[in-house]
């Protein structure tokens, strides 16, 4: 019995240091003290937004640092929607960490009320905003400020269509790019079969971006060519090109891509690319190739830089700079599709 006792006392000491340590790892927060948005005034804030201002500051925000029992990191964030909504529908403006303050750009806010809300513009809209604070990791506890109401006039929002149309010189698609982040970028590739002329846009032909100027493909992936509206056709050769756009900025950059294998599977190991075939009929890339086991990854044009694609989850969806791809001895048909973001690849045995 008394061995019995032992064990018992014994388990439930560790289960009581377990749980202390529980206690100590992710400690329960609790909120000390208030956490106000401070009010703004009407000179404090830009209440007739419009594009001609769109990078300055619509205006900052500032509030009473939220403090727990315990120290932590807080991450803010300001949040809008239409007053009275109750912040059903809060579209989060702006996110920073461990400040009392924040600024917010006329473009960010009118984004937020035009892209986001869906606010008619040119029409004056009453609206609230609010801080709201999220601590800790397992657990973690959020808490809101209060509202501020203002009253704000939005302007058009950002070109963002579903999808960014390329059309050719007679106005056929030859491709399109998806969006690939929420700041207005699009990206996708595109094989152009003969010399050819291009513009972007939506599928009604309702905004045209072009810039007869642009000088065209180049050997960097920036944004750094500019886009006007209804402006005439970029000259390019024909090949297969990674295309960027961005809406916001009206600027993209077009990239030409010839892609390849290389790696510890491949013959030559990480020396030299074995070349891939495109095959335009299924707008893929492909390559049979016998392998030793190892790792490979794609590239284009024998480069590493400005771009080359591994796998970070090995779930057959390729990322730039990702890492190395396993493959087992044998013989193998390697396919790359950049047809459709997010892009893919297949690794099958060869027939």
């Amino acid at each position: 019995m008394k061995h019995l006792k032992y064990i018992i006392l014994a388990i439930l000491g560790i289960g009581l240091l377990i749980a202390c340590e529980e206690d100590f790892d992710d400690p329960v927060l609790q909120q000390v003290g208030e956490f106000t948005l401070n009010e703004l005034n009407a000179g404090d804030f830009e209440p007739v937004l419009s594009d001609d201002i769109a990078e300055d500051t619509f205006a900052t925000f500032v509030w009473t640092p939220v403090e727990y029992n315990v120290p932590t990191v807080n991450e803010y964030t300001i949040e809008v929607d239409t007053a009275g909504n109750n912040f059903e529908n809060a579209v989060v403006v702006t996110t920073v960490t461990d400040t009392n303050e924040a600024s917010v750009s006329v473009f960010n806010f009118n984004l937020a009320l035009t892209g986001k809300l869906g606010f008619e513009p040119y029409l004056s809209a009453d609206v609230e905003v609010r801080v709201a604070s999220i601590a800790g990791e397992t657990n973690p506890h959020k808490a809101y400020t209060n509202a501020i109401s203002m009253n704000v006039t939005s302007y058009d929002p950002p070109f963002e269509p579903e999808k960014l149309i390329v059309y050719g010189s007679d106005d056929t698609e030859i491709g399109y790019l998806m969006p690939v982040d929420e700041q207005g970028t699009y990206e996708g590739y595109v094989y152009v079969e003969a010399a050819n002329e291009i513009q972007f846009g939506d599928e009604a032909r309702e905004t045209i971006l072009g810039n007869d100027g642009a000088a065209g493909p180049d050997d960097d992936v920036d944004l750094n060519d500019d886009l006007f509206e209804d402006q005439g056709y970029i000259a390019v050769d024909s090949g297969y090109y990674q295309v960027t756009v961005n809406t916001y900025d009206y600027n993209f950059d077009m990239y030409e891509t010839h892609w390849g294998v290389i790696g510890s599977a491949m013959p030559d190991g990480w020396d030299s690319d074995i070349d891939m075939t495109y095959v335009p009929e299924d707008n893929v890339w492909t390559i049979t190739q016998e392998t030793a086991d190892g790792e490979f990854k794609f590239r284009p044009n024998d480069l590493w830089d400005p771009l080359n694609y591994g796998d970070d989850g090995a779930d057959g969806v390729p990322e730039e700079y990702g890492a190395n791809i396993a493959i087992s001895a044998g013989t193998w048909t390697i396919t790359l599709d950049l047809s459709e973001y997010p892009y893919s690849y297949t690794v099958e045995e060869a027939k």
